[in-house]
């Protein structure tokens, strides 16, 4: 049977769990956004017709590319990495606090939809 002092301390202990989750989130805000971004790209996916690959806009005028990788650099960077639409690479970096990003649907350009690839510490997730 559990006291009133060990309920009491096991709330305790949740509350500091969860402040530290949110200094660690606030100490690297491009992770939080990482994955926030993650999630809408794979719904924004789910949304397109198999003829369509995922691009983006950026802002700053920029036309669409093809985004083929996502990563992070805590504590405020974004990393987007593709081809434009003549198959050259680009690199887009984007400071956490200046985020502007459209996704939309670029025709595909092989047999199969492109995959995004969502890097973390350098590595595919």
């Amino acid at each position: 049977m559990t006291s009133d002092l060990d309920r009491l301390n096991m709330s305790a202990m949740a509350s500091m769990e969860r402040m530290a989750e949110i200094q660690h989130l606030k100490a690297n805000p491009a992770g939080y956004l990482f994955d926030r971004l993650r999630e809408r790209i794979k719904l924004f996916r789910l949304q397109l017709s198999d003829d369509c690959d995922i691009g983006i806009i950026a802002g700053g005028g920029g036309g669409a590319f093809y985004v083929e990788e996502v990563s992070f650099s805590n504590p405020d960077m974004l990393i987007f990495r593709g081809l434009d639409a003549d198959g050259y690479a680009i690199e887009l970096m984007q400071h956490h606090s200046q985020l502007s990003v459209t996704l939309t649907a670029l025709p595909k350009r092989g047999d199969r939809p492109a995959t995004v690839g969502f890097l973390v510490n350098g590595k595919p997730e």
